[in-house]
């Protein structure tokens, strides 16, 4: 039960109490057989009463009971045992206990979240000065006492999270993500190909607005009996985008993180190679598992009044760190099939992305000009730069520092690029030398330039390797500079930009210098 607001709760801190549950008697005089128990406490859908019947086992004067379902208790909740005298009792001694208690009916003992929490400390101090663990295990439950009237209430208790919450919650159409049930699902391979075939040419025609509800609510209808990992995929898709249809706030988090899930289905559906490793094979489950949790998250804040209560503004953080993780999972296994494909064509037993990389694009790893402006020189210059660096706002994407020979505009391209890194902000140059044959082709440019982006953006890394998945060793000199331009950079940043733009702040753009252009 409850008794105060949950507005400004971090929903974080709860307790879990496990469905082990045991009571004893302090007094025998007080046992009867008659006696009914009863545990009340507010669950996510309102009150709920879990009737104890006959226990399980009898050991002396203590009772067991295996509960139907975990307890959830909250900061300033309290769980109540409720004890119904039977009729075996006497008269005096149920009057007794009604004065007891000051008034009639059940017995009613209430232990609070902040006891609970008090137990928890006594037991992890005990345990501390024994120098020994008096857990179950670390980070599992925890067994406590505590004593109300006369009876000895015995409970096992671990500290719970959002995620806990989102893992004990069934979903019929959602749970065939879960990793135990998808493997079995993933067996019937002929069935799932063909169901494949048809939900990525719906998952690419879906825009991320609000229509797309719609076009999602057509294709779950539309697939019947089709196989139930694609039906779970188009089901955790619906959940988004039918709250960013009716919900007013949080639009731009709800169109992120819809965005994201979308992104993750398109690559996963490119599932023709997930079976042949285990790195592959575990980011797939790990992945679908991710967007599982994100909809029956959605899901929870849409249909339980109580749970937009308790998350309040933590919603839209958690709608972003669901992004980020999402688009994070779907760049580690993108990278993974490629280097899977790319083990197999090459017979080769082992294979990085940065092996990957340098194989594809063969850049330029020379040392490059790294003298720069003295202090107190250029610096006219160079506050015009950085205040053209950091404004969002302009539209001029290009600075060109036009100057004679020997002016100093290499040392000044430099200065820049020595600043940019010091503040942490993604920045790749080549500068470009008559005498050195690596550094005057210009084909060595865009290749060089794309495996140095590559090197400090996974999302870039994941952009690249994937317009280089179908060339050969050294493919992309043979290319024109400006094909090249747009495979390597063009291409990958847009889209890499595409998948996080709620994330990506205006100085974490990535800045290009180029030096020595004639």
């Amino acid at each position: 039960m409850s008794n105060n607001s949950y507005l400004d709760r971090d929903l974080g801190k709860h307790f879990l109490i496990q469905k082990e549950l045991s009571i004893t008697i302090q007094d025998a005089s007080e046992l009867c057989d008659s006696d009914k128990f009863q545990v009340l406490f507010e669950d996510l859908d309102g009150p709920v009463t879990i009737q104890l019947a006959k226990p399980e086992k009898i050991e002396g004067l203590s009772c067991h009971w295996s509960l139907e379902r975990e307890i959830l208790v909250f900061p300033n909740d309290y769980v109540t045992f409720q004890v119904l005298p039977g009729k075996e009792h006497s008269v005096r001694s149920l009057m007794a206990k009604m004065t007891e208690n000051k008034g009639s009916g059940p017995r009613e003992y209430h232990i609070k979240y902040e006891t609970i929490a008090k137990e928890l400390e006594k037991r992890k101090r005990r345990a501390d000065e024994k120098q020994q663990n008096d857990v179950t295990e670390a980070g599992g439950p925890t067994a406590i006492a505590i004593a109300r009237g006369d009876y000895v209430i015995k409970l096992r208790v671990e500290e719970g999270s959002i995620e806990t919450i989102i893992e004990m919650t069934p979903n019929e159409n959602l749970d065939p993500l879960l990793p135990e049930r998808l493997q079995g699902i993933i067996d019937s391979s002929d069935t799932l190909m063909k169901n494949v075939q048809s939900l990525q040419s719906v998952l690419g025609s879906i825009p991320v607005t609000e229509e797309a509800f719609q076009l999602l609510e057509n294709t779950f209808t539309a697939l019947g009996n089709a196989h139930p990992l694609a039906k779970a995929v188009i089901t955790a898709l619906t959940i988004p985008y039918k709250l960013l249809k009716n919900e007013v706030g949080f639009k731009q988090k709800m169109k992120g993180v819809a965005q994201a899930m979308l992104f993750a289905c398109q690559c996963l559906m490119d599932i023709r190679y997930h079976t042949k490793i285990t790195l592959a094979k575990d980011l797939f489950k790990s992945t679908l598992r991710l967007l599982r949790n994100a909809a029956v998250f959605i899901d929870l804040y849409c249909k339980k009044n109580r749970i937009r209560q308790l998350i309040g503004a933590q919603f839209s953080k958690k709608l972003e760190k669901y992004a980020e993780d999402l688009i994070k999972q779907k760049n580690d296994f993108q990278m993974a099939m490629i280097l899977q494909i790319a083990r197999d064509v090459h017979m080769l037993t082992s294979l990085t992305s940065d092996d990957f990389l340098r194989r594809r694009l063969d850049p330029v790893t020379r040392r490059q000009y790294d003298s720069r402006c003295l202090e107190g020189t250029r610096t006219s210059l160079l506050d015009k730069v950085e205040k053209w660096l950091s404004n969002p706002t302009s539209q001029e994407n290009i600075l060109w520092i036009v100057g004679a020979p020997g002016a100093g505009k290499t040392t000044i391209a430099a200065t820049i690029a020595y600043e940019l890194n010091k503040k942490g902000r993604p920045c790749a140059k080549f500068f470009l030398k008559r005498d050195i044959a690596d550094l005057r082709d210009a084909r060595r440019i865009w290749p060089s330039l794309a495996y140095s982006l590559a090197d400090r953006n996974t999302g870039v890394k994941a952009e690249v390797m994937h317009a280089l998945r179908d060339k050969k060793d050294g493919d992309v000199q043979d290319d024109t500079v400006s094909a090249q331009f747009q495979e390597l950079i063009k291409g990958p940043l847009e889209s890499d930009l595409k998948e996080t733009f709620l994330q990506l702040m205006p100085e974490a753009y990535p800045v290009i210098i180029i030096d020595g252009v004639y």
